[in-house]
């Protein structure tokens, strides 16, 4: 299943319809999350931090509260309706030497979370995908495929368990965005055009 959410509220600085929103796309995750809310979740932040466009997943892991050190040592009453979360930002192939499927692969077999859920910035096909569109997809995701270098698959079938895909558009190619103006003004002139013509 593949949800797109598209939302001009993404675009401005406001808190409410930031949180609305929030509401909405967390309802529509719960229904494809196929654990239980005392089952570990492994989030991983897809991406280099050190590249502006990439760095989408790694500040994702910043901003999520890791709780599955505290299970076991914590008080249940405290941590009441607060599943066991574990984050990563396993970085990228040309800074680690490492293939982000393998070290993901490697903490899975560690600590045996029951679903996988990854965050990694894509590439937009049209200019007005960029910071308006979060996509979510059960499939899990292939890292790199939206700039032509493509690494292995993550996925239930590689990671072996449940996987999760977000995906926020970030970048668009000089192509893409050359396309676009292209249309706009080929669309401009036709109906100039025909104005012309009444």
């Amino acid at each position: 299943k593949y949800l797109t959410f598209s939302s001009d509220a993404l675009l401005i600085n406001n808190r409410k319809y930031h949180r609305e929103l929030a509401e909405i796309i967390a309802a529509e995750m719960s229904k494809l999350c196929p654990v239980s809310a005392k089952e570990l979740v492994l989030v991983a932040g897809l991406g280099n931090r050190l590249a502006t466009p990439d760095a989408m997943g790694p500040r994702i892991t910043e901003k999520i509260i890791a709780t599955r050190h505290l299970h076991g040592r914590v008080p249940e009453e405290i941590l009441s309706g607060v599943r066991p979360v574990a984050t990563i930002a396993p970085g990228v192939l040309g800074i680690t030497g490492i293939e982000t499927a393998e070290m993901l692969k490697a903490t899975i077999d560690l600590i045996h979370p029951a679903m996988l859920i990854v965050c990694d910035a894509l590439a937009a096909g049209d200019v007005s995908r960029i910071g308006t569109t979060i996509q979510i997809a059960d499939t899990g995701i292939n890292p790199g495929s939206g700039l032509g270098n493509e690494r292995t698959a993550i996925n239930q079938s590689t990671m072996g368990i449940p996987t999760l895909a977000v995906g926020v558009p970030t970048v668009v190619s000089g192509m893409v965005i050359a396309h676009n103006i292209l249309d706009n003004f080929l669309e401009e002139l036709e109906q100039s055009t025909a104005l012309d013509n009444v």
